[in-house]
């Protein structure tokens, strides 16, 4: 038997498989059909060009495939394989798929920052919006602030008007007297004091020397003059109305948002100045006589003056 010849040991895995099949009469279409596999793949197989032909794994399996239909010895084929060619491959696969984890890595940091800046924006958006909440209500709050201001400040208005009282009869009992002793001695004496929002009676001396009967008729005459100037009004609620009541002196004696069933008797300084958000809903007595109220619109606030002109 002859000795094979330097060429053919020297033979890559390629170049004996396309030896066997060009001894057999074999095209590359018919070797393809055989082994299911494209004609490209079986002449890149050929050609040693694995790089480009298919994963190692798989390059081996089509050549041990090709190896029997072939009737090559497979071991023989394998052996004479480039080992350098294969481990190039598989290095360049190694890369590729850390390049491609990398690449996800990469891709789901931005995805976890995407998230994270839109929750936050969210967070600010329901912040600002609880703040625009919050500076709306206590901005409801201040505007009806100054309705309760306003009943806390009535009571000053009305109680300047006992020292002016006080004074008017303490200055009375000077000049009666014409002497120069200390007011301050005689305050028990002096004659009590009008109801709110009324001028007082003057006091009228007889003589220098009598100033205890003038402070004793001035402290008589005192509520006879109140009595006569003091008014009495009635005023109640069908539903909910705004109501404002001042009397002779500019004194509130009735403020507020006021509900259906509530009624008030005013016992004070004629005359009343009523504002009425909703007359419709209010009754008025004055004196014991009922006041007209249909010649205001309903649901607009009226005002008018008791008694009137």
């Amino acid at each position: 038997m002859a000795e094979p010849s330097e060429d053919q040991i020297t033979l890559s895995a390629g170049q004996r498989l396309r030896q066997a099949r060009e001894q057999r009469g074999w095209t590359l279409d018919n070797v393809a059909k055989r082994l299911n596999l494209r004609a490209s793949v079986v002449e890149k197989l050929e050609q040693d060009d694995y790089d480009t032909a298919s994963p190692a794994t798989y390059t081996k399996g089509y050549i041990r495939a090709y190896c029997r239909l072939l009737e090559l010895d497979e071991k023989i084929v394998l052996a004479e394989l480039s080992s350098d060619r294969l481990k190039s491959q598989t290095e360049s696969n190694m890369q590729s798929f850390s390049k491609r984890t990398t690449r996800q890595k990469s891709e789901n940091w931005l995805t976890l920052i995407t998230w994270l800046i839109g929750l936050g924006f969210v967070a600010m958006l329901i912040y600002f919006g609880y703040q625009q909440a919050t500076s709306g209500s206590s901005i409801v709050n201040k505007s009806t602030a100054p309705a309760t201001t306003n009943s806390a400040a009535i009571a000053p208005s009305g109680s300047n008007s006992t020292p002016a009282a006080t004074a008017t009869d303490d200055d009375g009992v000077d000049l009666g007297q014409g002497s120069s002793d200390t007011p301050e001695q005689e305050p028990q004496d002096s004659a009590p004091p009008p109801q709110q929002g009324l001028n007082p009676a003057p006091v009228q001396n007889s003589t220098a020397g009598s100033a205890a009967p003038s402070q004793t008729a001035a402290a008589e005459a005192a509520p006879t003059g109140t009595q006569s100037q003091t008014q009495t009004l009635e005023i109640s609620f069908k539903g909910d109305c705004w109501v404002r009541i001042e009397d002779a002196s500019g004194k509130r004696v009735l403020e507020g948002v006021k509900t259906a069933g509530q009624s008030f008797t005013l016992d004070a300084a004629a005359p009343y100045t009523l504002r009425l958000g909703a007359p419709e809903m209010v009754t008025v007595q004055y004196q014991g006589q009922p006041v007209d109220l249909s010649g205001f619109r309903a649901g607009r606030l009226a005002k008018l003056t008791l008694p009137q002109n």
